[in-house]
């Protein structure tokens, strides 16, 4: 059975194929969230328990998958953003990304939601650990 991020891959596949895959791509980089109707979008989510941007004033901006392998912001927690900076499957920038590198995102998306985004009341290391980001950027 194809999850969201399945179809997320076949989605963006099929939008390359229409408009051409890396217009596809930034598109649905831009977009970031799954509330959007641009496809794809669901596999560049934000690294947060949400998916969705947080910007709260005087605390760190959360990236997603790319912008955290980048170095450019922190997920949401020093764990994560280890192992994600670490997968040099990631790519740096939405121009690195390949038609193979979306089944990379979709994997780490599913990653997220079973580690961050699990129904309440039922979350791991994410909730111990959260905004405590600072000692890596």
């Amino acid at each position: 059975m194809a999850d969201k991020y399945s179809k997320a891959v076949r989605a963006l596949a099929a939008e390359g194929q229409r408009i051409g895959f890396y217009q596809a791509v930034l598109n649905a980089w831009a977009t970031k969230t799954g509330r959007d109707q641009t496809p794809g979008c669901e596999l560049f989510q934000y690294c947060t328990p949400t998916g969705e941007l947080i910007s709260v004033p005087g605390q760190p901006v959360y990236g997603c998958l790319t912008q955290v392998r980048s170095g450019m912001f922190p997920a949401y927690n020093v764990e994560l953003t280890e192992e994600i900076r670490a997968d040099e499957r990631l790519p740096m920038n939405p121009l690195q990304i390949k038609p193979e590198t979306l089944f990379v995102l979709a994997e780490w998306q599913r990653k997220l939601d079973e580690i961050l985004r699990k129904p309440s009341g039922k979350r791991s290391r994410a909730d111990k650990e959260s905004p405590v980001v600072q000692e890596i950027v």
